[in-house]
């Protein structure tokens, strides 16, 4: 999408889909840990069982991987490979909620450990991609049920995440491009093109909301699905302007 709009340099393609496929990492390392940590049936955090829980997830995830690779067919019949794929997702997935642990984390694992088990993860990742918008308009649906709109808290919270936001994507970027690109023609306002992948974000919120019932507000996944709102209207139109005055 950025590439059509700002035609920019090759180099800078490849370093904002590289950027994009990590960004994400942090936050859902966090958020299997916080799942283990408040793991609804841990007393306390000085107990023995946010270690089992904690394991929990780490062995789920790397089973499902296991798994995935054991299962994913040889054939190249489309349906029936993305049949397992979906299958065996939202099996992991249903399972780890059940176990009232992160379904983000222990899938993301499994899809860890499926790419470096499998020599078909291309053809995996094919199918899984032709599905996401599909997937991503059904979780949008699921999203809305937890939209509330109580303007005094939004006033507040949504520019305050738009700002947090906008600031550590852009900080990200500018470190990423002096420590990790420096090799690089890379801009330092790569940041700009990461504006608008919200969608991750959307999904932990609402991940960690119906895990733990309670423990955060709707207001705040409201915020979130409002600045997912404001960054896929405006962030590709500033990213464009920004890196096509560069390359200018």
């Amino acid at each position: 999408q950025l590439a059509g709009r700002a035609r920019i340099p090759q180099e800078e393609q490849a370093a904002l889909r590289f950027l994009a496929s990590v960004d994400d990492l942090p936050g859902i390392v966090l958020l299997g840990l916080m799942g283990a940590l408040l793991h609804p049936r841990a007393p306390d955090l000085l107990s023995a069982q946010p270690a089992m829980w904690l394991g929990a997830s780490l062995a789920g995830g790397v089973g499902l991987g296991f798994i995935t690779h054991w299962l994913f067919p040889t054939r190249d019949d489309l349906r029936h490979n993305s049949l397992v794929l979906l299958g065996v997702v939202s099996l992991g997935a249903g399972a780890a909620v059940m176990a009232r642990l992160s379904p983000l984390f222990v899938t993301a694992l499994a899809g860890f450990t499926f790419a470096n088990l499998s020599p078909r993860k291309e053809q995996a990742y094919g199918l899984l991609v032709e599905s996401e918008h599909t997937l991503y308009t059904v979780f949008l649906l699921v999203a809305g049920l937890v939209f509330r709109l109580d303007w005094g808290p939004l006033l507040v919270l949504v520019p305050a995440y738009l700002l947090v936001r906008a600031a550590g994507k852009l900080g990200g970027g500018y470190l990423a491009s002096r420590l990790l690109l420096s090799g690089g023609p890379a801009s330092p306002y790569l940041g700009t093109g990461l504006l608008f992948q919200g969608g991750m974000t959307l999904a932990m919120a609402v991940s960690y909301q119906r895990l733990h019932a309670g423990t955060l507000d709707s207001q705040v996944t409201t915020t979130v699905v409002l600045g997912v709102l404001v960054f896929e209207l405006a962030a590709p139109l500033l990213a464009s302007l920004v890196l096509a005055r560069r390359r200018r």
